[in-house]
């Protein structure tokens, strides 16, 4: 009988450590951590794609006007 009380104590202790790897935010703070963060990471991402075409525009127009320097 112990045996069985010893393996069903391990079982609940493996599965209640295995929930709490979860990756998700459990408190508003934590909430509001992984929300700040993932804004920043995509206004970041915005800025380089924003700078990227208007280097490209800048490249083209030049282009256009037949510009001796080419540089933006």
């Amino acid at each position: 009988m112990r045996p069985r009380l010893l393996t069903t104590i391990l079982i609940t202790f493996a599965m209640l450590g295995l929930s709490g790897c979860e990756d998700k935010p459990k408190t508003a703070g934590e909430k509001l951590d992984s929300f700040l963060e993932s804004s920043s990471d995509a206004a970041k991402e915005a800025t380089e794609k924003a700078k990227q075409m208007a280097k490209e525009a800048c490249e083209k127009a030049k282009e256009k006007m037949e510009t001796a320097d080419q540089d933006c």
